[in-house]
């Protein structure tokens, strides 16, 4: 049984090993508001398990445009039936809860009955939830409001559940889970070696015939018959370590099916989770004011195919601020490379977070903090942004972002998305604009798609007069009395505004 409902043929899992760059990601995007959304409105508390699994599809961006497609059909399923998508993130969790309780229980002895008796509760439990299970996603013809599913995973789900745990197998799980709690004793087969040792026990099940008091045939009875004397330890403790032989066979393979299960529910808690932490994060952004939209996915990681967002804004800040932001209006026209520059406070580093968080958001399947968006698949995403200057002493500023970069290429591949937030500002502006220049370029020439925020005006003014590489310039103006307004597709102009600078710092 396979949930299926992050990818079509594989399980999702949230404990998945962070990326490097996941540390920066969450720091320089301001990540863990959009998170703390998602796990707040999803049950009225902080929910660490929604926490994580939309934390590790934000960090591990998806590829495949249509497996992208595939999330974004069961969000819009379990948008349209709330009520079964908290359902089976009940049932799921109450699962993973009644695992925990039976592992707390085997702390206190582990002997093959205590662990076969733990098991069978647990299976027990196990099964009444796969009841829930399978009546949460049936379809019911006479019900109007019985989910009619349209997505591929929530379709699978639904029959996969059907079709594997329909009502007969059910009730054999049942039947021999009733078994196993020996009613009528326990029957074992055993062998003897040349020594006269036991071997291979077995546990046989009794004869239908026999199972019933009124129905047994004396004729069927056993004619050999051995009885353990009354005294006889060493004959009750030989007995005792046979029964627990066979008990331990049992017990590994009742362990291992409710661990199975387990597995399964685990799976399906980490799946729906992400899908209702979607849907809490569109819910706070919809009470802001601020919309979202299904955004339409391309590239499959390679090319430099167009990025293209009406009323982009940044969801962190958005959540952060409780007010929706100033929204943008991005349009890359195929170009690889973004120019930002402008005044300083005009919006330059929140635009550049919102165009990140919009590709991890659309990469991961969920809502697109925008009216309207087209987004190209990165291989990856990674940031550049200022660092506090080493604390040690070991380099100065201008080493450690030489460093940083370099690591951070050596983790890109073709396709890759670097967002740069005043790269290289902590030499002189001449030398900081050689060496921005030579990075973009190569990054550029790679394949790779750079969005730099910038105050080095000979960086920006050679890339624009030379048009290589071939970039979109986007400019934060002001109006005299220092107001910004929105982003304006315009040339680099020749100032870094020191002058707004220096009022700020010395002017009180």
């Amino acid at each position: 049984m396979r949930a299926r409902l992050m990818f079509p043929d594989q399980d999702f899992t949230a404990e998945a090993t962070d990326p490097e760059q996941a540390a920066d990601l969450l720091a320089d995007l301001e990540l863990d508001h959009l998170l703390d959304a998602a796990a707040g409105g999803a049950s009225g508390g902080l929910d660490a398990a929604v926490r994580a699994s939309v934390r590790t599809a934000l960090l591990h961006p998806l590829t495949a445009g249509d497996v992208v497609r595939h999330r974004q059909d069961v969000l819009a399923d379990l948008d349209a039936h709330r009520d079964v998508a908290a359902r089976l993130y009940d049932i799921a969790t109450r699962a993973l809860a009644a695992e925990r309780a039976a592992f707390r229980a085997t702390l206190f002895g582990h002997t093959p009955e205590r662990t076969l008796d733990r098991a069978l509760a647990l299976l027990a439990g196990l099964a009444d939830l796969l009841d829930e299970l399978h009546a949460a996603l049936a379809a019911d013809a006479a019900d109007p409001g019985s989910p009619a599913w349209r997505s591929a995973g929530m379709r699978a789900l639904a029959a996969g559940v059907a079709a594997e745990l329909d009502d007969d197998y059910r009730a054999e799980v049942r039947r021999q889970l009733a078994h196993l709690r020996f009613p009528d004793g326990m029957i074992l087969s055993v062998g003897t070696g040349p020594d006269g040792t036991i071997t291979a026990p077995h546990l046989r099940g009794a004869l239908r015939s026999n199972r019933h008091r009124f129905s047994r045939n004396p004729l069927h009875r056993p004619t050999r018959t051995w009885t353990v004397p009354e005294r006889d330890d060493a004959g009750f403790a030989a007995l005792r370590t046979l029964r627990d032989r066979t008990l331990a066979d049992v017990a590994r393979a009742a362990t291992g099916s409710a661990a199975h299960v387990t597995r399964f529910f685990r799976t399906l808690r980490d799946e729906v989770g992400f899908y209702r932490g979607c849907l809490a994060v569109g819910d706070a952004l919809a009470a802001l004011g601020a919309p979202t939209c299904r955004p339409q996915v391309t590239g499959d990681g390679v090319g430099r195919e167009t990025l293209a967002a009406d009323s982009l804004y940044d969801p962190c800040l958005a959540i952060r601020t409780g007010a929706a932001p100033t929204p943008a209006a991005v349009d890359t026209a195929g170009r690889p490379v973004v120019v930002i520059t402008g005044a300083n406070h005009g919006g330059k580093t929140t635009l550049l977070r919102a165009i990140g968080t919009l590709h991890l958001m659309a990469a991961a399947g969920m809502p697109a903090p925008a009216r309207s968006a087209t987004v190209p698949l990165a291989t990856s995403v990674h940031t550049h942004w200022p660092r506090e200057e080493d604390a040690g002493l070991a380099h100065g500023k201008l080493d450690d972002e030489l460093v940083r970069i370099s690591a951070t290429i050596g983790r890109m591949a073709p396709g890759a998305l670097l967002l740069s937030n005043e790269s290289f500002a902590s030499t002189n502006a001449t030398e900081g604009s050689r060496i921005a220049l030579d990075v973009t370029r190569a990054l550029a020439d790679a394949g790779v798609r750079v969005v730099a925020v910038t105050h080095l005006t000979d960086f920006a003014a050679q890339v624009y007069s030379s048009g290589r590489p071939a970039a979109v310039f986007y400019r934060a103006p002001r109006q005299e009395d220092g107001v910004r307004y929105l982003f304006e597709v315009a040339p680099p102009e020749d100032t870094a505004f020191g002058g707004d600078l220096y009022r700020e710092i010395f002017a009180g």
